[in-house]
């Protein structure tokens, strides 16, 4: 309806210049515009109809797409969702294949439980059917009408928007789908395009030819869909309690196991916490030893992001007086910088080959770790102090005894690695 108004108001412009040297009848040839305008109009809502676009915005985080396409929904309509997200994403893992991550209970291929989100997951077969491929595009489309956002896994190496590297590899990859136009007869899209959270078009024949063609890596989950519609109303406050002990956990490195939750069945080979960095070690051994081994600069990406979002939690807290010393904003900001420089490090090494740059990063790893060990515990005790008699509803309720201790995690045993 925009389109069409600015068409009208032209026209309507145009007919009151043209009159000035016009000698048929004024009446009959406003009538004439009016009825050309009416027809314009008509045209542009028809077109309009045949496109629907969802609000999306860049995530909080991106490094991973099962947790940037649900915070980039979030994002596109304010920041309601900022207190819940940063009272999460807290702790990091790293597995036996040297990947970085946040670890939450929900971050496994589906969404986690999002209080923000109505998620509904379906089988792929209820949206396409093999004599008709592309029976998919018509499903998507009807869900995109009713404001769900579609995620999937489809095929990357029919897709020309996907980076040089999948497009030669037969793999699995996510994919969130938030628009459509049936004029250009593509789809809107939001994944990591080259390295970077993108939003691009991608073209119904290429679509239908990623869901067609099975690919032979990464298929976990690749024959379910999620569909995603925002919540009306919804509200999570700032869990305190939740940070202070997801903050010890991570400089205890102990596994945060949220009660009923299934994490402990496949989060059994990886390190948590500060640990993390001796894994990062581990890898940047590896590299020294094997110049010709292929560097992955998403650690670097994750660690990156991950001081980010602590600055900006520690931004929030001091904002809302949870926090009040400034040195420790202060120190976290230079943690921040020191790990961006880490990443563009890694991006440097990858296009130069100059062995020098990872073991310079080697180098100055592990007193990164330990001065933000020393900078997380230094926080703990000082939150906890200057909230230990303040009455925070927002927080379990009026109950704010941080003596109780009360952990999300198990402690480790003693004599344990």
């Amino acid at each position: 309806m925009v389109t069409a108004f600015y068409i009208a108001k032209y026209l309507w412009s145009t007919i009151q210049e043209n009159l000035r040297f016009q000698k048929i009848s004024k009446v009959w040839y406003i009538l004439c515009c009016i009825t050309a305008c009416a027809h314009l109009i008509q045209i542009v809502e028809e077109v309009e109809d045949l496109k629907k676009l969802l609000p999306i915005s860049p995530p909080l985080i991106s490094s991973y797409p099962y947790y940037a396409g649900p915070l980039a929904i979030l994002a596109s309509r304010g920041n309601h969702y900022i207190p819940w997200a940063l009272s999460n994403f807290i702790q990091l893992s790293i597995d036996n294949n040297y990947k970085l991550d946040y670890f939450q209970p929900w971050i496994t291929w589906k969404p986690y439980e999002c209080p923000f989100l109505d998620v509904q997951i379906i089988n792929r077969d209820i949206f396409s059917s093999q004599q008709e491929p592309s029976a998919i595009v018509e499903e998507i489309i009807k869900s995109i009408d009713r404001g769900y956002y579609v995620y999937l896994k489809v095929n990357h190496q029919y897709l020309s928007i996907s980076s040089n590297w999948y497009q030669q590899v037969d793999t699995a990859h996510e994919l969130l789908i938030y628009g459509y136009c049936k004029v250009t007869e593509s789809f809107q899209v939001a994944d990591n395009f080259g390295g970077k959270y993108d939003f691009k078009n991608c073209p119904f024949d290429e679509f239908i030819q990623s869901c067609t063609f099975s690919p032979s890596i990464n298929i976990d989950h690749y024959n379910k869909i999620i569909l995603m519609k925002p919540l009306e109303d919804a509200f999570v406050g700032f869990d305190l309690l939740r940070v202070i002990d997801s903050l010890r956990d991570y400089i205890e490195s102990r596994i945060t196991e949220i009660r009923n939750d299934l994490s402990i069945n496949w989060a059994r080979n990886i390190v948590v916490g500060i640990r993390v960095y001796q894994k990062i070690e581990e890898y940047l051994e590896l590299l020294i030893e094997q110049p010709d081994k292929k560097l992955d600069h998403r650690i670097f990406h994750v660690l990156w992001e991950h001081k980010c979002c602590m600055t900006r939690r520690i931004e929030y807290m001091r904002e809302n007086g949870l926090l009040t010393d400034d040195t420790i904003l202060f120190q976290q900001k230079e943690l921040e910088k020191k790990a961006l420089l880490f990443r563009n490090c890694a991006l440097k090494y990858i296009v130069t080959k100059d062995i020098r740059i990872i073991q310079k990063i080697y180098k100055e790893i592990n007193p990164f770790a330990i001065q933000e060990a020393n900078l997380t515990s230094y926080m703990i005790e000082h939150i906890c102090h200057i909230n230990s008699k303040t009455d925070y509803e927002h927080i379990l309720g009026t109950d704010l005894n941080y003596n109780l201790r009360w952990f999300l995690a198990k402690p480790v045993e003693s004599g344990e690695d």
